[in-house]
């Protein structure tokens, strides 16, 4: 087996991992991008009652409230908040940014596709050899 021959091998290698791999993060920032056009920000209110911490904010249909949860009463202070909400069910809060995951997922695809063509066409070169 000479040099053009192991080229070619990883090169083959890295074509079936780069596009499989890089086909699937392109699935993903996808379901991200389908995520996000779901979501929409509003302005809140955190407030205490009691021992209780609720937040309430004002959407297009309606004003809606509940409690916190322990992890968001830890990340959220009284006072008014930016909030993430679903635009298609406004009483239901979106605890992260989908736009995060979305950058993440596309950065990562582009670079995986890019090393699976590099390495597709490095598996052709023993073809010529």
């Amino acid at each position: 087996m000479n040099i053009v021959d192991t080229i070619s091998v990883i090169g083959e290698i890295l074509a079936w991992i780069g596009l499989g791999l890089g086909l699937l993060c392109l699935l993903l920032a996808q379901r991200q991008k389908k995520l996000k056009a779901g979501t929409e920000y509003l302005d809140a209110f955190v407030f205490t009652e009691g021992n209780q911490t609720s937040i309430r904010w004002m959407a297009p249909d309606g004003m809606h409230e509940r409690q916190l949860t322990y992890t968001e009463r830890r990340s959220m202070e009284c006072g008014w908040q930016t909030v993430l909400v679903d635009s298609k069910t406004h009483s239901r809060l979106v605890r992260h940014d989908p736009q995060e995951s979305l950058e993440i997922f596309s950065v990562l695809a582009k670079f995986l596709l890019g090393a699976g063509v590099l390495g597709f066409a490095l598996s052709w070169l023993s073809i010529f050899d």
